[in-house]
């Protein structure tokens, strides 16, 4: 039986919302965005669990167009390639409350440094990653509406990714 016109157009825009959902980050089917988001040069990046916590990845790019995927191999070792500090006072403005979380890692010659940040007496809350090789530094600040998830939730993987403030 023969499809209708207005069930195959109810179908394309079933799939063009299901298509437009999953690019808005990096991840793939089975992975869960822990922070993410889109750049001023409308290129996003993500960080992902694996299934049942099975790796951590770095992704940077544009759906079907990954420019940078770290590490490579997607595997229970991947936790022990990031580097994870965290901190944060609770309090709000009054308590000069505060929250500082970065994800750091090491590939080739570069260094990349996710950030997440906020410190309410000053009203400051910034997130973006710095990109360090041969002694330079380039900064790329996020579109702040476009943000995913938080790198907070790193801190429930100390098992696998040590907080190098907390040890």
């Amino acid at each position: 039986m023969p499809l209708k016109p207005l069930r195959i157009s109810a179908l394309l825009i079933i799939a063009a919302v299901s298509i437009s959902a999953q690019a808005a980050n990096l991840c793939t089917q089975g992975e869960s965005t822990v922070f993410g988001f889109a750049t001023q040069a409308k290129k996003m990046l993500s960080v992902c669990r694996g299934p049942t916590d099975g790796y951590l990845v770095y992704r940077f790019g544009m759906p079907g167009k990954i420019e940078l995927q770290f590490p490579r191999k997607l595997d229970a070792s991947s936790w022990q390639q990031f580097a994870f500090e965290g901190r944060q006072r609770h309090g709000g403005k009054e308590n000069a409350g505060f929250f500082d979380y970065s994800l750091g890692f090491s590939s080739g010659r570069a260094k990349y440094h996710i950030y997440q940040s906020e410190y309410s007496e000053e009203g400051i809350y910034r997130i973006g990653i710095k990109i360090t090789a041969a002694g330079k530094s380039v900064s790329i600040k996020a579109v702040k509406s476009s943000q995913e998830g938080s790198l907070s939730t790193l801190e429930d993987t100390t098992d696998k990714l040590p907080n190098a403030v907390h040890g």
